[in-house]
């Protein structure tokens, strides 16, 4: 079964729509700004519930791998690191 973040992310239709998109947050610009951190409170909210607000970059990467491997329409391939 999925963690409880992805299993938050999938139960919310809007993260879940993105996900098949092959995205899951918005940002407007090259930096991170306070807009989009609270634009994106619905996919921030379940990391720091169930991981704290000090997590490890490989452990949100493992998440969110698994995010979008669940979330990815059938058919359609993973998606591929960049």
């Amino acid at each position: 079964m999925a963690c409880p973040v992805v299993e938050a992310w999938l139960a919310d239709p809007m993260l879940a729509a993105r996900g098949a998109a092959g995205q899951l947050c918005t940002v407007s610009g090259k930096r991170l700004k306070r807009s989009d951190v609270i634009a994106n409170g619905m996919a921030i909210a379940p990391v720091i519930k169930h991981m704290g607000a000090r997590l490890s970059i490989d452990a949100l990467q493992a998440v969110v791998e698994n995010f979008f491997f669940l979330a990815r329409p059938r058919g359609k391939p993973t998606l591929s690191r960049c």
